[in-house]
C-alpha cells in the first residue's frame, strides 16, 4: 500500500494527482534500481550502483570535514563515564553531544552512534535517549516514559560494554532553529522557551517547529540538497569524534 495513496478506497493526500502517482510513477513492477529488474547479475555491482544512486538523490552537503571537538565537562553517573562535548559546524548553532562508556574502561570499545527519535519534539535533542544525572528534566522523563518505557537506552547500551556517542543534529536540541532568528510572519505563535521547565513555551516552540518543517524542506530542495543530505553528513562528522 502506497504511503501516498489508498487507491482502492480512493483516499489520498494528493487529490486528482494521487492515481497518476500511484499508477504511472510508482507502478507495480520492479523499480529501476531493484535487483529484481534483471539489470545486474552481480550483487556487489548492484550494491555499488545503489549506494551511488542514493547519494545522488539525497544530494549531501559539504561540511568541510571533521570539526574541532571541545570537552566541556566530565562526570560519572550510574556506572558510566560521561563526557559533554561541543563542536561548531559551518552552519547553525554549536552541536552539543554526550559520550558514554563503562566507568574505568580503557582501550578500544565497540562503538555506537546513537540516533534519537523525532517525536514531534525539536526542543529536545540528545536528552531524549540519555540520562547524565539523578535530576533529569521533567519533560525528558516524560519523553522517555512515553517512547522508551522509562529507559534511557543509550545508557543501557553503554553499560553493556559499548562506547556510545549521542549528538544533537539538525534541527533538534542545540541545533534547533530559534524563533527569534526567523521573520515574524512565519513564527506561527512560536517562542524560544525560557528554560526546560517552561512547558508552555516548549509546546509553543514545538508547534512552530512542526509548521516550519515544510519551509525548511522546500528551502533545502531549492538550494539543491535535501533533509537527509544534511542529516547524513552531520552524522558522518560525528561518527569518528571519540
Amino acid at each position: 500500500m502506497s504511503c501516498f495513496l489508498l487507491a482502492q478506497e480512493k483516499l489520498n493526500q494528493l487529490g486528482r494527482y494521487g492515481l497518476w502517482l500511484s499508477d504511472k510513477v510508482l507502478t507495480d513492477g520492479p523499480a529501476r534500481m531493484s535487483f529484481r529488474s534483471g539489470n545486474w547479475k552481480d550483487i556487489k555491482a548492484w550494491q555499488k550502483a545503489g549506494r551511488q544512486r542514493v547519494l545522488e538523490c539525497i544530494a549531501p552537503v559539504s561540511l568541510g570535514g571533521r570539526p574541532v571537538v571541545t570537552v566541556t565537562l566530565r562526570t560519572t553517573y550510574d556506572g558510566l563515564d560521561i563526557e559533554f562535548l561541543t563542536w561548531q559546524l559551518p552552519m547553525g548553532p554549536k552541536t552539543e553531544a554526550v559520550f558514554l562508556k563503562p566507568t574505568g574502561a580503557h582501550g578500544p570499545l565497540p562503538a555506537i552512534l546513537a540516533l534519537r527519535d523525532h517525536g514531534g519534539n525539536k526542543f529536545l535533542g540528545w536528552r531524549k535517549i540519555v540520562r547524565t544525572d539523578s535530576t533529569p528534566w521533567p519533560m525528558q522523563v516524560t519523553h522517555q516514559d512515553h517512547y522508551y518505557g522509562g529507559t534511557a537506552w543509550a545508557n543501557e547500551i553503554a553499560k553493556r560494554g559499548y562506547a556510545v556517542l549521542v549528538h544533537d543534529t539538525f534541527p533538534f536540541g542545540s541545533r534547533r532553529v530559534m524563533v527569534k532568528d526567523v521573520p515574524e510572519q512565519i513564527r506561527a505563535g512560536g517562542v524560544d522557551p525560557a528554560s526546560p521547565e517552561d512547558l508552555e513555551g516548549i509546546d509553543k516552540y514545538n508547534k512552530f517547529a512542526a509548521a516550519h518543517e515544510h519551509v525548511m524542506e522546500k528551502s533545502l530542495l531549492s538550494a539543491g540538497t535535501t533533509w537527509p543530505g544534511v542529516y547524513l553528513v552531520e552524522d558522518q562528522c560525528s561518527a569518528p569524534m571519540r
